[in-house]
Parts: structure tokens; sequence; C-alpha cells
């Protein structure tokens, strides 16, 4: 749930301070090389370096939040009356509520400061995260299922409020080192996401199940403070991006990735909801650790890696347009597969069981390896006519004799 920017038809550019090289914000290094050439070197200022932690240390945080229902609150509702269909669904409206409300924060960009939107999002969502916190205290049933749904629809609205701007922000400071400022980003997510059920696991062992969410929650609205005092303003211009758009939305190859993103989400989703209950008695790990290490080794393929010879180039332009187009549409698919996933996760064991549920999404996977082994033999084919034809098309211009 990364990098979400879902104004599919523009791209909202946030000039957060940044100004021209010669303004003298950057701060520049000149050093003498070995050839007596001078050498420029670009060093973080103050604001690229306050920008970049405030929003990294939220989006840890945000992350961690997120991460904290997964082992503690399937056990909470089943002891509430919950059915796996219900909690699941609670687990998917996180993602939905995303998908819906981007595009609308999006269109609000330019007619308010990003940094209030980002603050005012980190600060909801750690409100959401102390509400949830105590959702055992509700009566059983109905009530608790409404209330559960209520601070999770909410919850998301402010994670997609920080979301839909945060990468612009980054990515507009940072105009020199973007591919390294995004990538921290998403770095902090994933910590976040690691390190929140760890962190959460101890809490829930000091004070039961209402310490972890007062605590990271509390930490959220200290960092919504900081944030509404400390982040610059911005300032944002929307460029038209309509034709990129389309070139890229439908490149074969990139419908494919999308595709592939969908049945991963589908994955995830399933066993973000179910797997706790299902390892709650004591079972083998080994199952575990196989899935664990078939999925390390499969990014070996998703770079690929260094030594794999394949062009993973697709001709497009490297600029801030079709990282806005790619990234949005990649989020709107994550979204829509988070949501997707856990809702169908609590059908499938309701009624089959967490074997029967996971055979279900084996099927899934096995039909997506199909689909893209048939494009990539279909690439491949269409590239070899594609070469012949152009030595063909060589052979047969005349020479000219002089």
């Amino acid at each position: 749930m990364l990098n979400i920017q879902s104004e599919l038809g523009s791209s909202s550019s946030c000039d957060v301070g940044s100004v021209p090289f010669e303004s003298g914000n950057q701060s520049i290094n000149v050093e003498e090389s070995a050839d007596d050439s001078p050498t420029v070197k670009t060093s973080l200022t103050r604001q690229q370096l306050s920008v970049l932690v405030i929003v990294n240390l939220s989006l840890i945080s945000l992350a961690s939040c997120y991460a904290l229902l997964a082992p503690f609150f399937p056990k909470l509702a089943e002891k509430k009356g919950a059915t796996s269909i219900q909690y699941g669904l609670v687990f998917g409206v996180f993602n939905l509520v995303i998908l819906i409300t981007s595009p609308v924060i999006s269109i609000l960009v330019p007619f308010i400061s990003s940094k209030v939107i980002a603050a005012t999002g980190v600060f909801v969502t750690g409100t959401c995260s102390v509400l949830f916190g105590t959702l055992n205290l509700s009566p059983h049933g109905t009530t608790f299922i409404v209330l559960a749904f209520a601070v999770r629809i909410v919850e998301a609205f402010g994670s997609a409020s920080m979301f839909t701007v945060a990468y612009s922000i980054v990515g507009n400071e940072f105009t020199n080192r973007r591919a390294t400022a995004l990538a921290t980003m998403d770095m902090s997510f994933g910590v976040g996401i690691i390190i929140g059920p760890s962190i959460g696991g101890v809490l829930y062992e000091v004070g039961g199940y209402m310490l972890p969410f007062f605590v990271l929650g509390g930490i959220l609205l200290f960092q919504g403070f900081i944030m509404m005092f400390l982040l610059p303003e911005s300032e944002c211009i929307v460029e038209n991006t309509k034709g990129d758009f389309r070139k890229i939305v439908f490149n074969s190859v990139f419908l494919v990735d999308m595709l592939n993103v969908l049945t991963t989400l589908l994955f995830l989703g399933f066993i973000e909801a179910t797997l706790e209950p299902h390892i709650r008695p004591p079972t083998s790990l080994l199952p575990l650790f196989i899935s664990s290490a078939f999925c390390a080794a499969s990014f070996i393929f998703v770079g690929p890696a260094p030594f794999i010879p394949l062009d993973t180039s697709q001709g497009l332009p490297d600029n801030m347009s079709t990282v806005a187009i790619v990234s949005g549409v990649f989020n709107s698919v994550n979204a829509f597969g988070g949501f997707l996933g856990p809702s169908m996760s609590g059908v499938l064991v309701e009624y089959m069981g967490f074997k029967g549920g996971s055979m279900v999404m084996l099927g899934i996977e096995t039909a997506m390896i199909f689909v893209t082994s048939v494009h990539c033999l279909w690439l491949f084919a269409a590239n070899r006519v594609k070469n012949q034809t152009k030595q063909v098309d060589e052979e047969r211009v005349p020479i000219l004799s002089s």
C-alpha cells in the first residue's frame, strides 16, 4: 500500500520550496579532480533533510499501525462473535476507501496546502488507532462490527491523505536524487510493516490489547503536530498527462504486470486476514519456511537480478509525469487487490477452510503464470519477426555506385 498518486489523468507536482540550482538553496561542494577539472557534489540541505526525516518517520508509524491488526484483531473479533467474513471485510475496507478517496484528495491538492493535508492525515490516523484500541470495550455482535468498520474507514481516509501528497512532496524536493529519496520512503513503509507487529507483540504482553494501539496512535498524533509546524509549505502545479497515460496504460507489458500485482495482493490479503487463526494452535513451521524461501527467490526475477540478461526498458520518458501515472495505476491496483484479497479470504475460509481456500489462491496464481508465459512467448515471437523484417529491409537498400 505504497505511493498513492491516483489522479491518473494528471500529475500533481508539488513544489516544496525547491528553487533553481543557482539560488543557493543547494549546498555545493566543489572539488578538484585528478585532471584539474572541477567536480560538483550536492549535499542535502537542511530543508531536504527535515522533509525526508519527517515523512519517513511518519510512514514507519503509519505502516506499523496498519500492520497491528493482523496479529491481534482476528482473535478479538471472534471473541466478539464476528465471523471470518465480517472481520475479513474490516481488513479489506481499508484499501477500498483508499482506492475511492485518493482521486478526491488529489483534486483538492491544488487548493489546500499539502502540509495541511499530510499533517491532518497523520493526525486522523493516530486518533483512529487509539479508538481501535478501545474496541475490546465494545458490546458483542453487530455493535462491535459497525464500530470496527467506522473506525477503519476513517483511518483509511487519513492514510490516503498522507500517501497522496507525501511522494509528490519528496519527489519534487529531491529533483537530483528522486529515485533514492522515493526508495527510502518505500523502505520506511516496509520497515513499519515489519516492526509494527513486533513492537505490538511486546506491548500486548505488557498491557494487553489496548496498549499497542494507544502507543503507536499517540506517536502518530505527536508526528501530526510536528508536521504541521516543521514541514515546508508547498505550491502545486497540475500538468496534463493524458497522452502519456494512454501510452503507458495500454502497453501490453504494463497490463500483464498489473495483473500480476493484483494476484499478488490477492494472495497477501488472503494471508493477512486468515493466517493468524490458522497458526494459532501449535503447528509445524516447515510449510511457512518453504513458502518464505520461494517468496525470497522470486525477487531474483522481479528486477531482474543483474546476472539475468533481460531488457526491461519500455521507452517511456523518465520524468515526474511517468512516475505519477505509473505509481497511480500501480496503487489503484494495489488498493483494489488489498480490498479483494481479505474480503475473498473470509468467504473462502468460512465455507472451505484455510486449506481449501489456499487451493483456490493456488489456482488463481497458476492461471496468472499461464497468462504471463503466453505473453512472454508472444513478445519473443513478435521481436523475432520484427528483427527479421528489419534485416530484410536493410538488405533491400540499393547500393549507390559512385
